[in-house]
């Protein structure tokens, strides 16, 4: 009984202190650097780089830093951002982090979002069956799949046309691929500054599982020997498109399929360029 009030008690006071750490003006957690008024509230490093005034007392905040709340950030417990989703995982903050990169009820946006304007929010379970009712056309559901594309952007960028589709810098095509009992998102960018068309694939779902799986893309043309292959290993969900094609300039390892637009041209048949994408257990 004595350990279960101890227990008790302590849960207790872990709770006092987080609502201490709730920030006055988003309410989330705050974490270090942690910044008060003048009258002592304290708001989160977020919070505070949009100059807010206090919620509390209308004062300006200040580049005070309040070093005592700070502390205790890093030695309390604290709960999974997914705890709404199912998750009863607590830890420390310095272990928050990692989790929520791979926490199995991690909520994930829309991958096709970008191009349809959705604004679902779901399990990596989810995001599958998701996709088949709302976005049928866009998913497939092997490790090896065909894929093909108007070769419109890629002649008029070569031509020197200024035809765009998102904006003026590129146009993105998405697709959802289920294989190895996992899902994938598959994006195809034409960059018209760069004059690169780019292909990458991301994992949907923890970080530390995208290392498992690479995949392979392949340029073909019929009747003709000519062909262009790529190998990489899959990416994780948290890399932008802008970051793993930026790379490839900087000679960095994280990369993905490219290749010049004036190269590409070679393999464009009747008005389409087709691609074979496979996805493997490493």
């Amino acid at each position: 009984m004595a350990g279960w009030q101890s227990q008790t008690q302590e849960g207790d006071m872990n709770a006092v202190v987080l609502s201490l750490l709730e920030c006055s003006v988003s309410k989330g957690f705050m974490r270090p650097p942690i910044h008060q008024c003048s009258n002592g509230h304290s708001v989160c490093p977020k919070c505070n780089t949009k100059k807010l005034s206090c919620l509390c007392c209308l004062e300006d905040v200040q580049l005070i830093r309040n070093f005592a709340l700070e502390e205790l950030s890093q030695k309390v417990v604290h709960p999974c951002k997914n705890k709404d989703a199912g998750c009863e995982k607590k830890m420390l903050k310095a272990e928050r982090e990692e989790h929520i990169l791979n926490c199995p009820d991690k909520l994930y946006e829309c991958v096709l979002g970008r191009n349809v304007d959705c604004g679902w929010k779901g399990t990596r379970d989810q995001v599958i069956v998701h996709a088949k009712m709302n976005h049928e056309y866009t998913v497939c559901e092997e490790e090896l799949v065909y894929f093909s594309f108007d070769s419109t952007h890629v002649r008029n960028s070569i031509r020197g046309l200024k035809s765009r589709s998102i904006n003026d810098k590129f146009c993105e095509s998405y697709c959802v691929i289920q294989a190895h009992r996992e899902t994938f998102c598959m994006i195809v960018r034409n960059d018209f500054m760069l004059e690169k068309l780019h292909v990458a694939v991301k994992l949907i779902g923890p970080v530390e599982d995208a290392e498992k799986y690479v995949y392979k893309v392949k340029f073909t043309k019929s009747f003709s020997p000519a062909a262009a292959s790529f190998k990489f290993i899959t990416h994780n969900y948290t890399a932008t498109m802008d970051s793993i094609s930026h790379t490839i300039y900087l000679s960095l390892s994280l990369q993905c399929a490219h290749m010049d637009f004036e190269f590409l041209e070679s393999f464009i048949e009747d008005s389409e360029i087709v691609f074979v994408l496979r996805l493997k257990i490493l």
